[in-house]
């Protein structure tokens, strides 16, 4: 079981599913996960708005929590979103705050269970905004600068661990990728690295893709998975 953010791109309305099945055993089927409106729409806590515009989701296996970030974009931009995996409905809020003055635009959090952190992507237009960060989602200063910088024609796509804790990320190549390892100490891309030769984004230019919920299934198949982002195929 996993579970999956859904964002229409032109509303920004923001969904959450839980996908059962692997592409090696047949097509993955999604179920919405209906909060306490009625619906899969992530919103915020205490009203019916919905939250736009979410670029990534983490859930903490233990407690059941869902850490979230939203984009510069979203009707709450750049914040912290947390709400239990039950009840997208219920979703709390806090701003980003980064301990390097980063301009913000963060997506694919991601839970490490390996050494309990949270890891995602600052995609930036310049190399020292463009970085891999840690996530503290319940301290006041919550994004933390590893020292390792990206040049910006990487354009970092995607974010996962296999079951060692090993971090990787995709750096998207026209409609193809390249999986990278990062260091989770400093942030830094090396080697070893390969070519993911799947299509992921037909005909999208490469600076517009999203984030494409790249994951690494140690349970069942032992494969890097990710999406297939098309916008113009639906």
């Amino acid at each position: 079981v996993y579970y999956q953010l859904v964002v229409d791109p032109s509303s920004g309305l923001s969904y959450m599913f839980k996908t059962t099945g692997s592409p090696t055993t047949g097509a993955p089927v999604l179920t919405p996960i209906i909060g306490s409106y009625g619906d899969n729409v992530i919103r915020e806590a205490g009203t019916t708005i919905p939250i736009t515009y979410v670029t990534g989701i983490a859930l903490e296996p233990v407690s059941g929590t869902v850490s979230a970030t939203t984009s510069p974009a979203s009707s709450h931009p750049n914040k912290i979103l947390r709400f239990t995996i039950a009840n997208p409905s219920v979703a709390t809020h806090v701003p980003m705050v980064s301990t390097c003055g980063l301009t913000l635009n963060v997506s694919d959090i991601e839970y490490n269970q390996t050494n309990g952190r949270y890891y995602a992507i600052n995609r930036g237009t310049v190399a020292t905004d463009n970085r891999i960060v840690r996530v503290n989602p319940g301290a006041p200063t919550n994004i933390i600068c590893l020292a390792g910088t990206v040049a910006v024609t990487r354009q970092l796509r995607g974010l996962t661990f296999g079951c060692n804790g090993q971090g990787y990320v995709m750096q998207m190549s026209g409609p193809n990728g390249r999986l990278w390892s990062f260091n989770l100490a400093n942030g830094n891309i090396g080697a070893p690295s390969c070519p993911y030769t799947g299509v992921i984004a037909p005909g999208a230019p490469a600076a517009t893709f999203p984030e494409m919920g790249l994951h690494f299934d140690c349970s069942c198949s032992g494969l890097f998975i990710t999406g297939n982002y098309d916008p113009t195929g639906g």
